[in-house]
């Protein structure tokens, strides 16, 4: 529990400002997802062999701080969006996850049974968060054309049948 309690505020709230920043790009879900999953539990691995509170704000502080810094590289080689663009994305996701992760560990961690139905929610509402970005982005390029059927890429003229031989 001490590492999905922290994972499930990071994925859903982190995934949620970075989708509603990128317009619903399942690329960016997927990247941001996987990226979150790697730098949180690794985060929390370390914070659990932390000895004092001292210690453990100062793990935290440095620890996020290379956190906006290495989202940022990854999202800006990823989805070749602007560098400033994703630093901003990641200061901005990583700042609501982490604020939203102090409210509820003061007020919800320390209810065991509470902290786990509010985890298993925050899982829950990801989840949906996953299928209503495919769902939509699926939907956005059938109707723009972009569904790999044989009309051709995007940007390219189609032939039109002439009706006349050679």
């Amino acid at each position: 529990m001490n590492i999905l309690f922290p994972l499930s505020i990071t994925l859903l709230f982190e995934t949620s400002v970075y989708i509603i920043l990128n317009r619903r790009s399942v690329k960016l879900f997927l990247i941001a997802s996987i990226m979150n999953i790697l730098l949180n539990v690794s985060m929390n691995l370390i914070l659990s062999i932390t000895r004092t509170p001292d210690e453990f704000f100062v793990v935290v502080a440095v620890y996020e701080v290379c956190t906006v810094f290495a989202e940022s590289i990854i999202l800006w080689i990823t989805m070749r969006i602007k560098y400033w663009k994703t630093l901003l994305f990641s200061f901005l996701a990583n700042s609501t996850s982490f604020w939203v992760g102090v409210v509820f560990t003061a007020y919800v961690y320390p209810h065991k049974t509470a902290a786990i139905i509010v985890c298993s929610v925050f899982f829950a509402l990801y989840l949906l968060l996953f299928a209503f970005v495919f769902a939509t982005r699926k939907a956005h390029d059938q109707n723009n054309g972009n569904d790999n059927d044989d009309r051709g890429k995007k940007g390219e003229k189609q032939e039109e049948p002439s009706g006349r031989a050679g």
